[in-house]
Parts: structure tokens; C-alpha cells; sequence
């Protein structure tokens, strides 16, 4: 029966696998692809298509292989990975090589979030001390603050990594949903302020 097969995503010389962040990407090498029902591959390469170069389709892969494969259920969030002493030591090494860095890498981070708070602040000092801008000009500073702040989440987020790396307190919850870019904000104020705009 079909549920008993399994799929890989390749090009012919490339594979599809998630990598220690909980990203899919791809690297040359079969014993390195993840492997999918085929509902699951089918939806995971169609999501993945515009970051993909080549021809990229799914493969059924043989039962003698899957064995020693990962498998990946239909469900993104269930991963069972079969044993794999070298997957392991792969994982292990670059983990001991983040937390021995990290301090050093804390400490780039945290001064390029001192010149990204500087820059903000003073566009928003522009604001407030008279420039007063027409619609493209207050478009162009609005860009320029949506650019500094997600650069700056960019580097909270790697932060945050970081400390849940070297506290050896990983919340799978909030590690997926980094890797996944599903972060949600509450929003309170903007939501009042844009209703009265409308209004």
C-alpha cells in the first residue's frame, strides 16, 4: 500500500533534508535525505519550488534504504530520526562548536543591536524635531524603520538562539517557530489607531 512508501525530494544529484535549525535544505548525497509519505513530500516541495534551483521532484525510495533513513511523518512536527552514529556526531560537533563561540558571537551581536537602536533612534528624533515629509518622503522613512527593525529581529532572534543553546534550555515550541518564521504579535495600539484612520 502507498502509506508504506516513502519519498525523498531531489534533483538527481541533490536531496532535501532539515538541518539542526529545523530548516529544509538540500546537499548532494542520498544518505543525507529526509524521507516523506508522499502527501507530505508532494506539499513540502511545492512550498519549497521558488527557493529551489534545477528540476527538483519527489522519488520513492527503495524499503532497503528507508530503513537507515530519517522519517518524517505527514505531520511537519513529528521528526523520528532512526540511529545514526555519525548524524549524531555531526549534530554534537557543530553544537559544541556554537556554544564555543558564543560568547564571542553574543558580543558582535549585541553591538550591532547598539548601531541598529542608534540608527532607529535617530530617525525617530528626525520625526519628532520638524521634518515634516510628504507622502514619498513618509514612505522612504517608513521603509527605513521597517528595514532597521527587521534587521534587528534578525539579530534578537539569533540571540535568543543562542542562550537557549548555552542554557541548554531548548523550547521546541519557540525553536519551530523561529525556523518556521510564524512568529505573531498582539497588536493593541496600531489596531485602534489604524481603525480611527479608516473611520
Amino acid at each position: 500500500m502507498n502509506d508504506y512508501k516513502r519519498y525523498c525530494i531531489t534533483d538527481g544529484k541533490n536531496f532535501v533534508y532539515r538541518n539542526g535549525a529545523g530548516k529544509y535544505v538540500t546537499a548532494p548525497g542520498e544518505e543525507m535525505a529526509d524521507h516523506f509519505s508522499e502527501k507530505r513530500a508532494r506539499t513540502l516541495l511545492s512550498s519549497m519550488k521558488k527557493h529551489l534551483s534545477g528540476a527538483y521532484h519527489i522519488a520513492l525510495v527503495s524499503t532497503r534504504k528507508t530503513e537507515r533513513a530519517t522519517v518524517v511523518d505527514q505531520n511537519p512536527k513529528v521528526k523520528l530520526v532512526a540511529p545514526d552514529m555519525n548524524s549524531i556526531m555531526e549534530i554534537a560537533s557543530k553544537y559544541s562548536e556554537i556554544r564555543k563561540h558564543s560568547d564571542e558571537r553574543q558580543k558582535e551581536l549585541s553591538e550591532q543591536l547598539s548601531v541598529i537602536d542608534r540608527k532607529i533612534s535617530e530617525v525617530l528624533h528626525a520625526i519628532e524635531f520638524g521634518h515634516n515629509y510628504n507622502t514619498p518622503g513618509g514612505y522612504k522613512v517608513y521603509a527605513i524603520i521597517r528595514d532597521l527593525r527587521r534587521e534587528r529581529r534578525k539579530i534578537k532572534d539569533e540571540m535568543y538562539v543562542l542562550s537557549m543553546i548555552t542554557s541548554d534550555k531548548v523550547n521546541s515550541a519557540e525553536w519551530e517557530t523561529l525556523a518556521n518564521g510564524n512568529r505573531k504579535y498582539d497588536y493593541k495600539y496600531f489596531d485602534n489607531v489604524h481603525l480611527r484612520m479608516k473611520g
